[in-house]
């Protein structure tokens, strides 16, 4: 349910207010009695929600409400949102906890700069940018129930809103059900009060600089904007979105492959450049952005260079316009994903439909169906739209070109071909600011500087473009080499002779165990096979993944770093090896336009205990629901089987550890880390836990730079080679498949593989299955306290982050079993979300993650994350830090009530029953039911997983209330309370987060 009014309905002394009335859409006493009774209802019913507010729109959304139960109860929901509120103090008292946690959430450097740029084009007479939805903490923090009814009293009314239902029902039956609930609303008294102009725009500066700590670098932002002009969805409508869509992509190419021309090797250096065109209702323009970001570093410190380039690139498509032979290509790829109808078959697309119907928030927008776009973009997806397509892209060129010079000189650029357009509204912003870990400090740049680089380019001789590099390109494909024929791996060298047929070894409910030849275990789910099958479509979608139990957690101290490198996935080449003892190498360049030629690939993974290969087997038929494919249709899917055996040998140098080397260096995940440093405290918190537990064992040990530079590549490749001998790694397939066509392939390919070379451990690193290894995988969570001082680089002012840690392992000592850690897990995510933000108000969300081990039985726990909020503002705790850590230790040592209960279990057994729709989320569930438990495990069974736990559904159906009301007491009884608190206040300079843990 969707209410036309948002921030710019606010007036000076209500900001943020339409976002505070959000918030207490789940406290409606006059409907649902007592705090958070409509969240319990909803949660209960196994249904979830979720709301929120723009400038110019408030959303509720209600989802995975059971069919069976009708629309009616979700009906009654947004009735009751929409028309019977009533405010308590006490619950707003309690939300401004939530709602100031928030604010100080989104207070990061990307939100800073938005606000900046956003206030600075606007300037003071645009509404938007004076009122962004959050609002201002220092209002928030005194709003009364009398400030949000009368808000709500005077916006909230029946013909400000607009009902969206996607779902299992029929038209005939949302008919009835709306009727029912909603036509008793009488119509308003009064007449619709009009919403405030959005104002003009007039810009404080055509060229603003300005440092934001955690941008890590320069950042340039050409904003132009022209007023918002409701289209109407014609042809002309899609004809422009499609032309839109070639020249953003064209752009970001055009700049991109010079980019990585200037700076070879480096790829991943964190340069970009984009281009983006948008008609945004929410802020009443067509806007369009031009961006080129420069990485702040000393040893890519080029910004100069990089923004010449930029703007070089821009006044090339200006003046010459674009290569027609990559336009052709372009419009080949867009052509490709345009031309066929996409239906929305699943949870997720359902959600898509919804805002696909929303129209951009426009209420006057046309919604037309996946069949009804198709026929209105066939037209303009033939050849004859390359000229328009050419002369779109220089247009856009010529347009934001003018912007730019006008920007920057403040006089109007009327030379041709550039006369031709008119001014827009325009300005230049710059962000500049450093990581702490940089070894430059913050770029010094001044308006004079800019100009001077970008008016050297603008007076230059024409300049030459990338026309040389595509001369010759009749289709973008070009740019990535002829695929090659054939095969790579020799089929009938591995098969060794006919094999017989693989043996079914087990089957229940539709999930199938099969053996190789070798005893290779073969996992497999089906669509359609047994009462907990997979849904009917798409088509032929189906994905594999080959499993084996390892990963960082059998690192030695030589292979500190192996991780990383293997999940950079930058190989020098592949191998494979054959059962008469040759094998053949492959260069990386080689596999991979073969790969692409035959339309396969594959990617190998380091995870924490495992080592994972995976794949997407098929695809799904074109045309869906009207497919071009069967189920009973066989497949070739001896090219992925290709990929899959490559990947289980790859080969690595001393190239590919250079390069590796020098992205660490280069970004090592500070940047975004500075940005968010929530993410920096949880991986810090993490490695200050692990270290205590392993008593500084090197696999949870943090990588370094140095670490990598110490690596033996070799090693590493012969690390994961032992990972996929025989006997140590399952397959698993879930989806749309011919089996029997599966099996033969599998059997050809690893039917032969040889398994490990002795009984006892690999050559190389730990090895899980070996006792002499079983006392490296025995830890407990620590007994005793845990307190370290370090401090956090920060970016934004004025935010907290919590962390509490407690143990998970205590009730999975007994009974291992996927529903129950499930169970567990949405017990305490729900029951920590209603107690710290329900309850008390003290977070604006609550995260939890979990970590139940496979290798280490005894050392799972639960961390518990959230922002807390400045409302109460203790003298001595003016964010809650101290405070919400005190409530939930004491939320600890009680006992989850039933109501929270049986609506964690509503909830978790419905998404749980709706993810599983998806054929790439029982990969999840099939991973261990055949793989062998580790030696660490005493009293195993044939496998870490029983078959039976893939009925995860009705597992998690069968959990009592007794069996888990002691969940987090029980855990707390005999191990010491970690925590972790962060807090941040403004200084001078750089903000720093001091943290205690």
């Amino acid at each position: 349910m969707c209410v036309d009014v948002g921030s710019v309905n606010e007036e000076d002394n209500q900001r943020g207010i339409a976002h505070f009335v959000e918030h207490n859409a789940f406290d409606i006493p006059v409907s649902y009695s007592g705090r958070y009774a409509l969240f319990e209802k909803v949660m209960m019913s196994g249904a979830s929600f979720n709301a929120f507010t723009s400038f110019r729109t408030t959303c509720y959304q209600l989802w995975d409400f059971p069919a069976s139960q009708g629309l009616g109860p979700a009906l009654e929901i947004h009735k009751a949102q929409v028309d019977q509120q009533t405010f308590l103090q006490d619950d707003i008292d309690i939300e401004k906890g939530a709602v100031l946690g928030e604010a100080r959430y989104r207070n990061s450097s990307d939100y800073i700069a938005l606000t900046v740029m956003l206030l600075n084009h606007g300037g003071p007479a645009w509404r938007p940018a004076q009122r962004m939805p959050i609002g201002l903490p220092e209002l928030l923090v005194n709003y009364t129930k009398q400030d949000l009814q009368d808000f709500y009293d005077k916006w909230y009314r029946m013909d400000s809103c607009r009902l969206l239902v996607v779902g299992d029902v029929s038209l005939a039956q949302a008919e009835e059900a709306i009727k029912a609930t909603l036509a008793s609303i009488p119509s308003p008294s009064t007449p619709k009060p009009s919403s405030p102009a959005l104002g003009t725009i007039n810009p404080a500066k055509r060229v603003l600089i300005q440092e934001v700590p955690g941008t890590n670098g320069v950042s340039f932002n050409l904003m132009m904007t022209r007023p918002y002009i409701p289209r109407p969805t014609d042809m002309n409508f899609y004809r422009t979105s499609i032309l839109n869509t070639v020249a953003s992509i064209f752009f970001d190419l055009q700049v991109g492959v010079r980019l990585e021309g200037m700076y070879p090797g480096m790829s991943d250096s964190g340069r970009s450049a984009g281009l983006s065109i948008e008609d945004d209702y929410s802020l009443g323009v067509e806007l369009h952005m031009l961006s080129v970001e420069s990485p702040g570093n000393a040893r890519t410190g080029t910004w100069r260079a990089d923004v010449a380039m930029g703007v070089t690139e821009l006044r090339r498509l200006a003046l010459h316009g674009p290569s027609s032979d990559l336009v052709s290509g372009l419009l080949y790829l867009v052509s490709s994903a345009l031309s066929q109808a996409t239906m929305y078959s699943g949870y997720d697309d359902s959600l898509d439909l919804i805002d696909a119907i929303l129209g951009g928030m426009d209420p006057d927008a046309p919604y037309l169906d996946p069949f009804q776009k198709t026929a209105y973009n066939t037209p303009f997806l033939e050849s004859g739209l390359l000229p328009s397509a050419v002369a779109h892209i220089q247009a856009e060129a010529q347009y934001m070109y003018r912007a730019l010079i006008e920007a920057i000189t403040d006089q109007p650029y009327t030379e041709a071909p550039f006369d031709r357009f008119e001014s827009p509204a325009a300005t230049l912003n710059i962000f500049t600011g450093v990581s702490p870990f940089s070894l430059a400090g913050v770029p010094v740049i001044d308006a004079v500087e800019v100009t001077d680089v970008i008016m050297q380019v603008h007076q230059s001789a024409t300049p030459d473009g990338l026309d040389v590099l595509f001369q010759g390109s009749g289709s973008f494909s070009a740019l990535e080499g002829l695929p090659l024929s054939g095969s790579l791996v020799d089929v009938d060298l591995l098969a060794s002779g006919t094999l017989p047929a693989p043996g079914k070894d087990q089957d229940y409910r539709g999930v199938q165990r099969y053996m190789l030849q070798n005893r290779v275990p073969v996992n497999v789910k089906a669509s359609g096979t047994g009462d907990g099958g997979l849904p009917a479509g798409p088509p032929g979608e189906a994905y594999i993944e080959i499993v084996a139990l390892g990963g960082k957690a059998t690192l030695t101290p030589a292979l500190v770093g192996a991780c990383e490198f293997v999940n950079h996935n930058l190989f020098g080449g592949m191998s494979v090896y054959y059962p008469d003892g040759s094998h053949h190498d492959y260069t990386h360049d080689l596999v991979s336009r073969y790969l692409k030629g035959v339309g396969a690939s594959a990617r190998l993974s380091c995870q924490g205990e495992h080592m994972v290969i995976s794949a997407t087997l098929s695809p799904a038929c074109p045309n869906y629901p009207e497919p071009t494919c069967t189920r009973t249709q066989p497949r070739d899917y001896n090219p992925v089987m290709e990929a899959l055996r490559l990947y289980m040998n790859p080969m690595m140098d001393d190239n590919t550890k250079r390069q590796i080397e020098d992205i660490y260096e280069m970004t090592n995940d500070w940047a975004s880390a500075v940005e968010d440093p929530a993410t920096l405290l949880l991986s810090q918190v993490d490695a200050l836990l692990l270290q205590k537990a392993y008593q500084g064992d090197p696999r949870m040990q943090p990588v370094t730079l140095s670490a990598l530079m110490a690596l033996n590549p070799v090693l590493v490749q012969d690390w994961v080679r032992e990972h996929f001998r025989a006997g140590r790694f399952e397959i698993n397939v879930a989806g749309d498949f011919d089996v029997n066509t599966l099996l033969k392939a599998l059997q050809l390919t690893f039917g032969t593989l040889a398994g490990p070379q002795t009984a006892t451990s690999p050559t190389v690193g730990l090895d899980p299955y070996s006792l002499g290894d079983a006392f490296m995988f025995n830890r407990t969570f620590p007994a005793s306290d845990v307190s370290v001082n370090c401090t956090v680089p920060s970016s934004s002012p004025e935010r907290a982050f919590v962390l509490s840690y407690g143990p998970s392992h205590s009730f999975l000592e007994l009974q291992r079993d996927t529903a129950r850690a499930a169970v567990m897990d949405a017990l305490v995510t729900h029951w920590a979300f209603l107690q710290l933000r329900g309850a008390k108000g003290y977070g604006y969300f609550v995260q939890v993650a979990s970590l139940h081990s496979v290798l280490f039985p005894a050392m799972g726990y639960y961390r518990m994350y959230w922002a807390p909020g400045g409302y109460p503002s203790p003298t001595l705790d003016a964010l809650n830090i101290q405070a919400s850590l005190d409530f939930v230790k004491a939320m600890y040592k009680g006992n989850i009530t039933e109501i929270a209960f049986k609506a964690a279990m509503g909830e978790l057994a419905e998404q749980t029953e709706a993810r599983l729709q998806n054929a790439q989320a029982w990969l999840g569930v099939l991973r261990g039911v055949s793989l062998a438990p580790p030696a660490v495990w005493d009293n195993a069974p044939p496998y870490i997983k029983d078959i039976e736990q893939t009925d995860i559904v009705n597992n998690i159906r069968g959990v009592q209330y007794g069996d888990v009301q002691n969940v987090l007491s029980k855990g707390v009884s005999h191990m010491a309370f970690m925590s972790a608190s962060l807090a941040t206040i403004p200084m001078t300079n750089a903000t720093i987060f001091k943290m205690q843990c």
